[in-house]
């Protein structure tokens, strides 16, 4: 395998086991395929790549291989591989190969490969105020303090993990495309609340069932949902704020309770209503007084007839319940006939 890549360009470079050329694509695009360690390629994402490369833009033609007993791998730059293999163009590349390589000699080397991170684009932003990059740099490295388990050093981890200067340069497009009316305190806020939003699968690139188990497994058991996808996006961050702010100006209207006054009708004072006793008197049989035959008066019922020749008047009506208080003087008129 080293006798073919001599013959097909110039060595430029030795370092250990990799070896570096220069060769034209198409000669060894047959013989490479995939390393089994890769997640297969994004086939939109090589589509995208593929126009922007046909229309000029710059692609890093730059491959890493290794030689393994089952033939020749690229183990880093497979997305471009894809795109020379569909592309109709045949550009000399640049190639690290290692000959004869162990599986965990590959590991080593695509582990350090994907530590190499790029500049977060908070230290090269002129837009961005000093005072901001700091607080967005500070807010990055309190996450990876207070979130170790899901911190990577690599710029590809997959999710939930995520790596502090690719979350600063999140950080610092979230910064931007508020467009100063949202400060870095309030991005942290935000980022707390999106942080439970997702944990109810709001905000999400995707259904909950679309992710790995073993990714929504560990989101469970730490009860940290942020980096579920790949990126934090400004879209999220947009609505999530609108959706906020939308709650807080509507107002709940609260019915107010409207207590009903007891009223106290007052009670009228009954009058106490006198009865006067009325005394029944006693009732007594008069006194039949006999005198003289010619002048005796005959007492019948309550009336009494005295004779015509007599002073007494003549038929006297006597109310039978005053005949108790007039006995005596009846007796006294008799008596006085008789004479």
């Amino acid at each position: 395998m080293e006798d073919l890549f001599k013959r097909l360009g110039p060595e430029i470079y030795q370092q250990g086991k990799h070896r570096g050329y220069v060769v034209p694509w198409k000669a060894i695009a047959p013989i490479c395929r995939k390393w089994a360690g890769n997640r297969e390629s994004d086939a939109s994402r090589i589509d995208e790549m593929l126009c922007f490369h046909e229309r000029g833009g710059y692609m890093p033609l730059l491959f890493h291989l290794a030689e393994l007993p089952e033939g020749l791998v690229c183990y880093d730059g497979n997305h471009r591989r894809e795109v020379l293999s569909k592309s109709k163009d045949d550009p000399k590349c640049i190639v690290d190969v290692m000959f004869g390589a162990s599986p965990e000699e590959i590991l080593e080397a695509f582990e350090n490969l994907n530590k190499s991170i790029q500049v977060p684009a908070v230290f090269v932003q002129s837009g961005v105020p000093e005072a901001a990059k700091k607080k967005i740099v500070a807010l990055a490295q309190r996450f990876e303090r207070d979130h170790k388990a899901f911190a990577s050093p690599s710029s590809r981890c997959q999710c939930p993990h995520f790596n502090r200067d690719t979350f600063v340069e999140d950080l610092t497009t979230i910064f931007e495309d508020f467009e100063g009316r949202v400060d870095v305190d309030e991005i942290a806020t935000l980022l707390d609340d999106l942080n439970v939003a997702k944990s109810r699968g709001q905000y999400c690139d995707k259904a909950r069932e679309k992710y790995p188990a073993a990714a929504i497994k560990k989101c469970k058991e730490y009860d940290f949902w942020l980096f579920l996808d790949r990126h934090i996006t400004s879209e999220a961050m947009r609505k999530l704020r609108s959706a906020q702010q939308k709650s807080v100006s509507t107002p709940t209207v609260s019915t107010p309770t409207v207590s009903t006054p007891t009223v106290s009708t007052p009670t009228a004072p009954t009058p106490t209503v006198f009865t006067p006793t009325v005394s029944t008197p006693t009732v007594s049989t008069p006194t039949v007084c006999v005198g003289a035959a010619t002048n005796v008066g005959i007492l019948t019922n309550t009336t009494r007839v005295v004779p015509t020749n007599s002073n007494v008047p003549t038929s006297s009506t006597i109310n039978a319940t005053g005949a108790a208080q007039t006995s005596a003087k009846l007796c006294s008129l008799i008596d006085l006939d008789a004479q």
